[in-house]
C-alpha cells in the first residue's frame, strides 16, 4: 500500500475518532444471541430526534425506524419515543471483529480472559 493512501486512512480515521461511541455488553448466555435493552424516554422541549439519538448514542435511521410516526424535527413535546438500544448479535462466531453491513454495526469480541 502507498504511503498516501496510508496517510488518507489515518486522517479519515482522526477525523472520525471523537464521533466513535462504543457500547460495552457482557455476551449472553449460551443459546440466547440478544444484548440490551429498549429504552422510552419522553420528548422535552426543542429537542429533535436527532438530538436524542446523539444523546443516547444510536443512529439517525435507528431512532427513525423505531419510531416512524414521529416527526423528526418537530416532535411534539411529552411523545413517547423508543430508543433502540437492544441488539441481536450477528449469525457469526462471536470471535474478533465482526462487521454487520446490514445495520452498519461493527463488533469486537474480544478472546475470553484466561483464568
Amino acid at each position: 500500500m502507498r504511503l498516501t493512501h496510508l496517510c488518507g486512512i489515518f486522517t479519515f480515521l482522526w477525523l472520525i475518532a471523537p464521533q466513535v461511541i462504543a457500547q460495552r455488553f457482557l455476551l449472553p448466555p449460551q443459546g440466547e444471541n440478544v444484548v440490551g435493552a429498549l429504552q422510552t424516554v419522553v420528548v422535552p422541549e426543542h429537542k429533535t430526534l436527532l438530538d436524542l439519538a446523539q444523546y443516547y448514542h444510536v443512529g439517525y435511521n435507528e431512532i427513525r425506524a423505531a419510531n416512524p410516526e414521529v416527526d423528526p424535527w418537530v416532535p411534539l413535546v411529552g411523545t413517547e419515543i423508543v430508543i433502540p438500544t437492544q441488539y441481536i448479535l450477528p449469525d457469526a462466531p462471536w470471535i474478533g471483529i465482526v462487521i454487520n453491513l446490514a445495520e452498519m454495526r461493527l463488533y469486537y469480541f474480544p478472546p475470553p480472559e484466561k483464568k
